[in-house]
């Protein structure tokens, strides 16, 4: 334990802030997670709240927000243009039975 008063008092202030700060990084973290584990527009905009929040009230760092809100950003992009590409290969797929069925039909 500190034995300077101002050492005292910033530990005491350090302990309140932190006491503060946790459940709001602890709640920002599970947003992402969740939005990691099922990547949607809604879950996007949610974690976009929590990190404006977090970065606005200086629990995190304006850039990291920002770094972090790209990343996610492009996770969605990624996620999207692979159901696209499920969606055509089905198609692909559906598209080429129907060709051998009127193939087999037309001998």
């Amino acid at each position: 334990m500190a034995n300077i008063k101002s050492s005292i008092k910033r530990i005491k202030t350090n302990r309140a802030k932190h006491s503060r700060n946790k459940p709001i990084k602890s709640a920002l973290s599970t947003e992402i997670k969740k939005f990691r584990a099922n990547p949607t527009e809604a879950e996007l905009k949610v974690v976009f709240s929590k990190l404006d929040s977090a970065a606005g009230g200086h629990i995190i760092h304006q850039n990291k927000a920002n770094r972090l809100k790209a990343a996610l950003s492009n996770k969605i992009k990624v996620s999207q243009t692979e159901k696209k590409d499920i969606k055509t290969k089905e198609t692909e797929k559906k598209e080429i039975k129907t060709k051998d069925i009127k193939t087999k039909a037309a001998k």
